[in-house]
């Protein structure tokens, strides 16, 4: 994920952003864009929207991906578990920008340990 940005406009129209991001090609001709405008986008493992205004993220799942799994490896003792358990609580807590954003991804964070033993 090295080099990404993600960044929101509500400084003007579509053409004052594209007048915009041709100034940063101009001055950088490596640059590339992809540009997605929408009330909602998905960002890495975040899922960003804008309701009335208001930025709100959470956690991003990709739905391709099978749900309630562990990152699993063969060898890996059940305290990896709870390190991960650990590690996405945390990571919940930073993405999550409401209450009940959080709690969703709480429980099916413990859905998913249950799961799995």
């Amino acid at each position: 994920y090295k080099d990404q940005i993600f960044f929101t406009w509500n400084n003007g129209n579509k053409e004052q952003l594209g007048s915009f991001l041709q100034t940063i090609r101009d001055k950088s001709s490596n640059v590339q864009f992809q540009k997605l405008i929408a009330s909602s986008v998905p960002f890495l493992n975040a899922f960003v929207q804008n309701q009335n205004g208001n930025l709100f993220s959470r956690i991003y799942r990709h739905p391709l991906i099978q749900g309630y799994s562990l990152p699993y490896v063969v060898s890996h003792a059940k305290l990896v578990h709870s390190d991960w358990l650990r590690s996405v609580l945390i990571r919940a807590v930073c993405y999550c920008s409401s209450v009940e954003d959080f709690n969703l991804e709480r429980i099916y964070l413990e859905l998913t340990c249950l799961t799995n033993g």
